[in-house]
């Protein structure tokens, strides 16, 4: 990229006491490559962070202490082709906004080669410099990011072990009333946003829940070691990604933390107006998980927050409304157990003959920083082979079986997070809703408007378990405990203007039934 210190982005940046910006542009072009700029002027080495931990790379700049979380993330997210295919699939005005913000973030990033004081001081700390921004760096970033906050489950193999465990101490009977005291299929005490007394939910997956199936459960204990060996794996797994988001700064509603909301209608208010409060609980960094900003262009006019790294705004107020998300912790992602071959462990058994499992090897590019932030060592080459089965991404394999996890919104999250380009320019509820029946993360959004409405809304997708099987444990993958397909979106849960006048949302359930 060439560029003179005094190239300038398009729009027009005011800062306000508290150094928010607030970017005023002649169109939404415009708007997109001043946002990437004003990003990285305030947040560029924390962009760099974020891209490089949605590639798997940050072991690349920051040492062999990061290597077991990129290797986690090159093997559950996506390869370079798979976020090419990604963007690829985005309307081409979405295309153009993350390729406009890119342009922006890579004139500052060009001005700060040519101005060492415009870098972060991380950069010379860590001996690097950045390389121009993309937009596929923003479909990492994405990628990684909604994952933290949106994506819950696959933890079967951790709850299955913890069930055999009970069993061998106390007996099946009283194994079966601890393991439900533990993770209740339906708890009838839970608190949930939509009021019971107007709204309940005839969960599909009451019915065809099977609790402590003797088909998984035969199964599991079958191979018992090997699923205590994958239990094992996965609970280092979760510790080493909870410190390491813990150093990123991104802390999930997994990890004991919660966002919450309270919705307040205007019929309740002297002034007529509604109330809406939202407490996104992302957890204490510096700088901040999220980036304030202004945005002003002709079909936009809003206030709010976004992540760093991509444009839009997650977050906000627009002339007609507010709006506010917390995490929706609905699972989406189930453990299946695949039987392998015999001859062969990188194929399983489906449907009474065995599959070859789609497995690569990617390397990665180890290097210590220099002193004092680390030793300064010579650069090391290390190797993963990574599988996948039809289910999805393989995270344990022995010789006789392996586990991979099954995710809902596999390869549409960033089709989720185009959503919130589009949010602030809404401009009335239906439209609102509209974006949000295009997610395929699980959130909870909250919405007041000028004229005293409140709504709230549980987005995502929602699998259709197998007849019969019971989702607190791995599923058996050899064909017959297939998803069904996916919850109808007009059937997820949502209200507007409840008769009480108000909604709260602690990250609990939506609706009684769920």
């Amino acid at each position: 990229t060439v560029c003179t210190p005094f190239d300038q982005p398009p729009g027009t940046v005011l800062r306000d006491a508290h150094g928010v910006p607030h970017i005023f542009a002649s169109s939404l072009d415009d708007l997109s490559f001043t946002n990437g700029y004003v990003e990285a002027q305030d947040r560029l080495f924390e962009m760099e962070v974020l891209r490089r931990a949605g590639k798997g790379a940050l072991s690349e700049v920051l040492g062999a202490s990061l290597l077991e979380m990129d290797t986690t993330i090159r093997r559950d997210l996506y390869t370079a082709a798979e976020r090419q295919a990604q963007f690829d699939a985005l309307p081409a005005a979405d295309q153009e906004t993350l390729s406009r913000f890119a342009d922006g973030v890579t004139l500052y990033i060009c001005q700060a080669r040519l101005d060492s004081s415009k870098l972060p001081a991380e950069y010379a700390a860590l001996g690097f410099l950045p390389d121009d921004w993309t937009a596929l760096d923003t479909v990492a970033a994405a990628d990684f990011l909604i994952g933290v906050f949106g994506a819950f489950g696959g933890d079967e193999v951790h709850d299955a072990a913890f069930f055999f465990d009970v069993k061998s101490r106390l007996g099946r009977a009283r194994a079966k009333r601890v393991f439900n005291d533990h993770f209740p299929l339906f708890d009838p005490q839970s608190p949930v946003t939509i009021p019971q007394l107007e709204k309940t939910f005839d969960d599909p997956l009451r019915h065809s829940t099977r609790p402590f199936s003797s088909r998984q459960l035969r199964v599991l204990e079958q191979y018992l070691p090997s699923l205590n060996a994958a239990a094992g794996l996965s609970s280092a797994e979760a510790q080493a990604r909870a410190t390491t988001e813990d150093l990123l700064g991104v802390r999930a509603a997994r990890h004991h933390l919660a966002s919450n909301a309270i919705l307040v209608s205007g019929a309740l208010t002297d002034t007529g107006n509604p109330i809406l409060l939202g407490g996104p609980q992302v957890g204490y960094a510096i700088p901040s998980f999220f980036f304030e900003v202004g945005l002003h262009a002709p079909g936009i006019d809003a206030e709010g927050v976004t992540p760093p790294a991509g444009p839009g705004m997650v977050i906000g107020r627009t002339r007609n409304f507010a709006y506010t998300i917390t995490s929706g912790i609905s699972d989406q992602v189930d453990t299946y157990l695949e039987v392998l071959n015999p001859a062969n462990a990188k194929q399983y058994l489906f449907n009474g003959a065995y599959e070859d499992m789609s497995c690569r090897t990617e390397t990665f590019t180890v290097r210590e920083p220099p002193p004092p932030a680390g030793s300064g060592g010579a650069p090391m080459t290390v190797q993963r082979e990574f599988c996948r089965t039809r289910h999805g991404p393989v995270f344990f394999r022995d010789n006789r079986v392996a586990f991979s996890h099954a995710y809902a919104h596999r390869n549409l999250e960033l089709l989720s997070a185009a959503n919130w380009l589009r949010m602030a320019q809404a401009t009335n509820l239906s439209q609102f809703k509209t974006l949000v029946d295009g997610e395929s993360m699980s959130f909870n959004y909250h919405y007041a408007d000028n004229a005293g409405t409140i709504a709230y809304f549980h987005a995502g997708i929602r699998p259709l378990r197998p007849n019969r099987s019971d989702p607190r444990v791995p599923l058996i993958g050899t064909g017959a405990q297939e998803w069904q397909g996916f919850l109808p979106k007009d059937q997820m849960p949502g209200i507007v203007n409840p008769a009480q006048g108000w909604l709260t949302n602690w990250n609990n359930n939506p609706i009684r039934g769920w």
